[in-house]
């Protein structure tokens, strides 16, 4: 999963690492797939206590975005022109995360898969 901002504006990203965003985000992977349905603090009021990390990209920047770590985007105003690779993962990697961010049977809160 790389991002790069070829010309133009810029991407800002913020990004929720998946140990601590998977309590807080309310997922249900078997319903909303890799996405989050978070979209209002009001309808998931816990979601407000994920922090992420921010990250603005410029022409000539990239970045790498883990499997599991849950983003917004924003872009400028301006044409921005950007290349996505996104490669889907080994079956063993997916299981083992799995294992770990989808709580099996632990919480109701942690994500469902």
């Amino acid at each position: 999963r790389i991002v790069c901002v070829v010309a133009g504006g810029m991407k800002k990203f913020d990004l929720y690492d998946p140990a601590t965003s998977s309590l807080l985000l309310y997922v249900n992977r078997s319903k909303h797939g890799n996405a989050s349905p978070v979209t209002t603090f009001q309808e998931f009021p816990l979601s407000k206590y994920a922090i992420p990390s921010t990250i603005t990209l410029h022409p000539g920047d990239c970045l790498y975005l883990p499997v599991y770590w849950y983003h917004t985007v924003t872009t400028s105003s301006h044409r921005t022109i950007s290349i996505n690779w996104w490669r889907l993962p080994s079956h063993i990697k997916m299981t083992i995360l799995d294992r770990l961010f989808c709580g099996r049977g632990e919480q109701e809160s942690r994500a469902k898969c």
